[in-house]
């Protein structure tokens, strides 16, 4: 939301020229972050498609990543301009198409990504939780992109490309009005409903997936913590039996004189020297000679230690990549909410005499959230992915392989 321009000479002749070079000196905090993140989106998920594409082996989770890299790409190739020139032409944005445009590709983008996440969130549910049931394939995975973050997607962006458009604007000057990319003034007052029905399936589609997602990674968590202290008790119970066996294996004699009766001074000395001797090590031979006691210096066992539940190199890539996963997720639904929840005040506060919305600058920033988290997965793969890592500085220092792996 744009807050009327103040302090202005009323006898001054103002055009919405001047009005519109004014509020854009006021937008040039947003302009300045929308440009840097498109920026930074548009290289980093160049880079996350290219290393992922390229290093690592054709799986499931690598084809939803590819996936969420493509929209975010997307959305910071088309958005990020848009959301820079709607910040500089602010109050003359006359271009209906491109507006139309943008916001159609903003909600598809932000929605199939949003889809997408919710998949992934089941193969993880499936994979960790039913490790025995029919798991996800690379075709169903392929399948259920296209028609829920494809189809579905396109279907439930539709309205947006409708309802938004040239929405007059407030410049502080009566008889001055602006124009921005927003929902049409037809669309107000008694035709409100239209904006409000497309708002509230939005949200009530959030929540819906917001739950599914919870409900996925909770039972992901509780298994994982609950098959971890399980292996734990059964390695305590394997150390205990160890150290049984051992004591039974093992045979201490006290060779002291009173109890083995010896009397010979030879036999006292080997005697005091030894203090376990094995049953089997003593031998004699049948040319009466003296036997030849054996003796052996027992050497300390240690005792195994309780590892956690991730034994193989499999369980601990699954859970690394469930754990990236999971704060993918996460970023998402933050970045997401601040959008929402403007929509819905905005379309239920026609006046904020009140100040209860946030205007210019922090205003776009919510609007936008999700233009963020665009620009936020490659990070997040470089801090969580040792490989990932690597393989970017290769990139980077133009060392990298482009030699695709099977």
């Amino acid at each position: 939301m744009y807050a009327p321009l103040e302090n202005l000479d009323p006898n001054q002749t103002w055009t919405i020229e001047d009005l519109n070079r004014l509020k854009a000196i006021q937008l040039l905090p947003s302009i300045i972050y929308f440009s840097l993140i498109s920026i930074v989106g548009v290289i980093g998920n160049i880079c996350v498609i290219i290393i992922f594409f390229y290093r690592f082996s054709p799986t499931i989770h690598r084809y939803f990543i590819l996936v969420l890299a493509s929209y975010d790409l997307v959305a910071s190739a088309i958005g990020g301009p848009f959301m820079v020139t709607e910040s500089v032409f602010a109050f003359e944005y006359h271009d209906e198409v491109s507006c139309k445009i943008a916001r159609l590709m903003f909600y598809f983008t932000c929605i199939a990504s949003c889809l997408t996440l919710v998949l992934i969130s089941i193969e993880r549910h499936r994979k960790i939780c039913l490790p025995l049931k029919k798991q996800f394939t690379l075709t169903h995975a392929k399948w259920a992109v296209f028609i829920l973050s494809g189809v579905f997607s396109i279907i439930s962006a539709i309205p947006a490309g409708i309802l938004f458009g040239n929405s007059s604007v407030d410049t502080g000057i009566p008889s001055v009005i602006g124009t921005k990319c927003f929902i049409k003034d037809i669309y107000t007052g008694e035709n409100l409903i239209f904006p409000v029905l497309h708002t509230m399936y939005l949200v009530v589609l959030a929540i819906i997936a917001t739950f599914i997602m919870c409900f996925c990674y909770t039972q992901v968590a509780r298994q994982v913590a609950k098959t971890g202290k399980a292996n734990i008790e059964d390695r305590n119970k394997c150390n205990d039996n160890e150290v049984a066996t051992e004591a039974e294996g093992t045979v201490d004699l006290d060779m002291s004189n009173d109890s083995m009766g010896l009397e010979n001074g030879k036999d006292k000395e080997l005697a005091s020297k030894s203090s376990a001797i094995s049953l089997s090590g003593v031998t004699g031979n049948q040319d009466g000679k003296e036997p030849k006691i054996k003796t052996q210096q027992k050497k300390p066992k240690l005792l195994h230690v309780a590892k956690p539940f991730v034994t193989s190199s499999y369980d601990r890539k699954t859970l690394r990549i469930t754990k990236i996963l999971t704060t993918v997720t996460i970023a998402f639904c933050v970045s997401y909410i601040p959008h929402q929840s403007l929509m819905l005040l905005q379309l239920f506060i026609a006046h904020d005499d009140n100040g209860l919305l946030p205007t210019d600058n922090l205003y776009r920033i919510m609007f936008y959230g999700c233009s963020f988290n665009n620009m936020l997965n490659p990070f997040i793969y470089a801090a969580m992915d040792l490989k990932f890592r690597a393989e970017l500085k290769d990139l980077l220092t133009c060392q990298f392989k482009f030699v695709k792996q099977i």
